[in-house]
């Protein structure tokens, strides 16, 4: 999996810069969680804000930023967008 950079459309002042751009594998929830918690702090925001920013609650953000496993993928995906991170699968070893 690898996360991308991509305007989101709700909100232009979190798009990531050309400069922003993460490419790298993804082998887990943590994995997914982590870049999550990199972008909040570097965009200087709490949970709270990020929370209310993506529609979700702190709870929600917490436990992604965790790792935690029974994440709802469609509310994980909602909130990668609105950060402007897109995710994308392929086969080991194939570079996009």
């Amino acid at each position: 999996m690898i996360i991308k950079k991509r305007k989101s459309l709700r909100q232009e002042s979190l798009a990531l810069r050309e400069s922003d751009i993460i490419m790298t594998g993804v082998h887990n929830t943590a994995d997914i969680g982590s870049l999550i918690r990199k972008k909040r702090v570097g965009l200087g925001m709490t949970q709270s804000q990020m929370a209310d920013i993506t529609g979700n609650g702190t709870r929600f953000i917490s436990d992604l930023e965790n790792g935690k496993q029974t994440m709802q993928i469609g509310k994980v995906l909602d909130t990668l967008q609105v950060l402007g991170l897109d995710v994308y699968v392929s086969a080991r070893g194939e570079a996009e």
